[in-house]
């Protein structure tokens, strides 16, 4: 009870320190908050989601470890999704199959490809919930077929041409009735020290899974894209989830010993007649066949190529189909009408709010002359830019400090304290003295130098600097180019094009750039981290510009750096796609693609008009 009475203090906390930097910003500067700008809105008609149910809010509840407190933040949240994600996920869904993840390099349109698989991973995991709410909108179809591998199977044509299989795509339309948790086998605690696993009953046919993976002070939670349709009513869910489960366990743990007693044969079968077992090396041959099967990747897809883990629900499907009577739906499309009618609502909503807020205000107004405004409670009202900064900035505190109450107290005290920001300004003037007056070449000892040192600084103060972008300028450093370097595989060099860097040439710099608030548009999570798992490669969008965070896991107190350089697109005739960039960024310098340094001279840049990046150096403006 003491603890999560801390928890909800510690969130009390965090909400007056950023509701107060927000509302008065530093000093003189600009308030982030006017007194015109509308408050956030929740959507009011969805608190009557027809799969919101005692029974859900019981399951939510359960999910959340009974932190209320936890629970409504993140409702409030999801209910602020935008009706965009549906048509999102549609399309998502139509460039990419969930039974079919696997993406080739050379594939024309992988980058789209990516970018519809992250798409379909925040739907069913950072939006678990939104999902949820929206289940009715889905689409599954029959599905047989082995995960990213088509094969015929003996009735195939009698399920397709012929009346065995009924229904080719159903949907849910009946709400939650039953849930039983089980615990799934971990096969590592590597980051997680145990997954549930929840086995949804709608109506009397139909199972949806939800997994819960359990940290020490956090928690992942993920949607399955198998939807299991059983042929009786279902009456004994518990003993189906139970069977089922075991079964998937068996299957992962099977294929892990498979493989391992594969790369032994291989590995012994390739040693020379005069080369001795070497254990270091056999042992990293080991170690990257348990990463594949670590529940990091169970959990996000995203760092598999294929459908790993889909295959061991796949082979429970064929081994208990015909003794539990089942069938296998996947994930597979949203109901056009579902995504035309939130529209109509969206509109009948608004239109019926400003049609009942003119005698309300009437009524209001007649008696304002009875009401003693002495007496009135004077609540800030935060506008949906200074929300969404604050959630920005929020996470990035529990990133930063891995969940630890007094370090974020400690931190946000010293943060907040007029001396020390006092201090901190002095040595960010001099910094900007020295980088708008310095002569030194950008890649002299001197000057690389200098820039760590300002990054130190930098990454030490990012709350405060992320707080008060109004009282910094970006200043031109560089054209952002691609790194020369060479193909480990391939051993071709790759490098930008003589086209590219003759077009640099014949540039201007851009003019120095100034921050009218102190608003965040976004922050997402780029490729780079989401497949390596060592840290997180966070992006954070404010206008035309693009901010770099990294969260070292291996640091123990403050693990954010922020970068003082930052990615400038100010001819850009678009708005900027995190998922594009990165993905480009990542196979060119990471997997050294002679293809994407292509794609980012002329696609990024041209056939999305983003115009040529620069890296604008950030710094002090008064």
């Amino acid at each position: 009870m003491k603890k999560q009475k801390r928890k909800i203090l510690i969130s009390s906390l965090l909400s007056v320190f950023l509701i107060t930097s927000l509302t008065v910003g530093l000093g003189t500067g600009l308030s982030l908050v006017s007194k015109n700008q509308s408050k956030i809105t929740s959507k009011i008609y969805q608190e009557t989601n027809f799969f919101v149910n005692d029974l859900s809010k019981q399951l939510f509840l359960d999910v959340f470890n009974q932190n209320k407190a936890q629970l409504n933040t993140y409702i409030y949240d999801q209910n602020n999704v935008s009706d965009q994600q549906l048509l999102d996920l549609k399309f998502a869904l139509t460039l990419l199959n969930p039974n079919r993840l696997d993406i080739s390099d050379d594939d024309a349109i992988s980058i789209m490809k990516n970018i519809a698989k992250r798409t379909i991973f925040e739907s069913l995991a950072n939006n678990w919930y939104w999902f949820f709410t929206n289940l009715n909108a889905l689409k599954f179809v029959y599905t047989p077929y082995k995960p990213d591998f088509y094969a015929p199977y003996k009735n195939e044509k009698q399920d397709f041409s012929g009346s065995l299989i009924l229904n080719k795509v159903i949907d849910i339309n009946k709400p939650l009735v039953n849930y039983v948790k089980v615990k799934q086998k971990t096969f590592d605690q590597e980051v997680y020290h145990s997954v549930d696993v929840y086995y949804l009953q709608f109506g009397d046919h139909l199972v949806l899974r939800l997994l819960k993976f359990n940290k020490k002070n956090h928690f992942d939670v993920r949607f399955d894209t198998d939807l299991f349709q059983f042929d009786q009513k279902i009456n004994d869910l518990k003993s189906i989830a139970t069977q089922m489960q075991t079964n998937i366990d068996q299957q992962r743990e099977k294929s892990f010993e498979k493989d391992v007693a594969n790369y032994k044969n291989y590995y012994e079968e390739n040693l020379d007649e005069n080369q001795q077992f070497d254990q270091a090396t056999y042992q990293q041959g080991l170690d990257r066949i348990k990463q594949k099967y670590n529940e990091t990747n169970n959990f996000n897809f995203l760092n598999v190529k294929k459908s790993f883990f889909q295959k061991f629900s796949y082979e429970m499907f064929l081994e208990l189909k015909d003794q539990l009577g089942f069938k296998r739906y996947v994930l597979r499309n949203v109901n056009q009408k579902e995504v035309g009618a939130r529209d109509f609502i969206q509109k009948e909503y608004h239109q019926e709010n400003k049609i009942n807020s003119k005698p309300n205000q009437q009524e209001l107004n007649h008696f304002q002359k009875y009401i003693d405004h002495n007496l009135d409670i004077n609540i800030h009202k935060i506008s949906k830019e200074a929300y969404v900064t604050q959630k920005i900035i929020k996470n990035l505190l529990l990133d930063a400090f891995n969940n630890d109450d007094a370090q974020i107290t400690n931190y946000l005290t010293q943060q907040n304290n007029k001396e020390y920001q006092t201090k901190l300004i002095k040595q960010l003037i001099e910094f900007s003295n020295y980088f708008k007056s310095q002569k030194m070449a950008k890649d002299s000892l001197e000057y690389k130098q200098k820039l760590k040192d300002y990054e130190q600084l930098f990454s030490q103060n990012w709350y405060f600097i992320l707080m008060n972008l109004n009282h910094f300028e970006l200043s031109f450093n560089n054209w952002f180019t691609l790194p020369k370097q060479t193909n480990p595989i391939t051993k071709e060099i790759v490098e930008p094009s003589k086209e590219y860097l003759q077009r640099l040439t014949n540039l201007e710099p851009y003019e120095d750039y100034y921050f009218i608030n102190n608003y965040l548009d976004k922050k997402q999570e780029g490729d780079t981290s989401i497949l390596i798992g060592s840290f997180k490669d966070l992006y954070i969008t404010k206008n035309k510009s693009i901010f770099n965070i990294k969260i070292d896991f291996a640091n123990n107190k403050n693990r954010l750096n922020l970068n003082p350089l930052v990615y400038f697109f100010p001819k850009t005739k678009n708005k900027l796609s995190i998922d594009l960039i990165t993905s480009i960024f990542h196979q060119a310098i990471f997997h050294q693609s002679k293809e994407y340094y292509k794609l980012f001279e002329t696609d990024m840049i041209d056939k999305y008009e983003y115009g040529i990046p620069a890296q604008m150096l950030l710094l002090w403006k008064e």
